[in-house]
């Protein structure tokens, strides 16, 4: 979504065969863009925390579909609006932080199961969400060659496979473990896209966007996913482990 989002701003010009070939470092403005997009990022993520905590607490507890609502509704306000606007961009910012805290809050109920059976897989999904966003974006930074760029048409296609998967899945298969693919194969796409996004927002910088709200946006749509995913799957990966433990016990008496 996000992706679409940038490409909806900056349209397709910046994905021509000379930018994708572009061996290039990071210029001073560059750099000074890159900082504002991450501070923002950061701002993002710890609304995304509150809105966990507020729904955790009990303080707030937006329905599933009113947090979908105003998700959507902010989303789309982030897409109809000039970026390059001063004042215009304040309330974008403003819009972002709310997004951000409405994810946040709609994945409450994710977070108290977790809080609650398993705190530790809150914990260690924090901490490898922080080590694959980190590295992968290093490594997308610090690397002159924007072949990434290449992976752009193969990642969408993924994201719409996994999409109709897990809704056959969940509708009409029903699979334990199609879903658990699902939740891995989905994890290594969005660790792929952190590389992608990061190289697009540094094509799109050498094209003078500025779009820091535009472009920390996308960076944090591939976090929140990466850490959601790998969320549950250490939760799976605990109560099976539970499971293995009781089924043991159960032999030997």
């Amino acid at each position: 979504m996000a992706t679409l989002f940038n490409q909806f701003h900056s349209g397709d010009s910046s994905f021509t065969l000379e930018n994708l070939t572009k061996r290039a470092r990071l210029t001073p403005s560059a750099q000074s863009h890159l900082v504002q997009v991450y501070t923002w990022l950061a701002f993002a993520t710890g609304a995304f925390a509150a809105g966990s905590y507020a729904f955790l607490t009990n303080y707030l507890r937006l329905s599933s579909t009113l947090s979908l609502l105003g998700s959507a509704g902010c989303m789309s306000y982030l897409m109809f609006t000039n970026p390059s606007v001063a004042r215009g961009d304040l309330v974008r910012k403003v819009v972002l932080l709310g997004f951000s805290f409405l994810q946040g809050n709609g994945l409450g109920p994710l977070v108290v199961m977790s809080f609650y059976t398993n705190p530790r897989a809150l914990f260690l999904a924090s901490l490898a969400t922080t080590a694959i966003f980190a590295s992968f974006s290093l490594s997308a930074l610090f690397t002159r060659s924007r072949s990434a760029l290449y992976l752009g048409g193969l990642l969408a296609s993924a994201v719409t496979v996994l999409g109709l998967v897990q809704l056959v899945n969940f509708w009409i298969i029903g699979s334990r473990t199609l879903f658990t693919a699902e939740l891995v194969l989905g994890l290594v796409v969005f660790s792929l896209y952190i590389i992608f996004d990061t190289q697009a927002i540094l094509v799109r910088v050498d094209l003078g966007s500025r779009d820091v709200v535009g472009h920390a946006l996308t960076l944090f749509v591939d976090l929140a996913a990466v850490f959601v995913r790998t969320l549950i799957l250490l939760e799976k990966f605990q109560h099976n482990s539970c499971h293995d433990r009781r089924r043991r016990r159960t032999r030997e008496n």
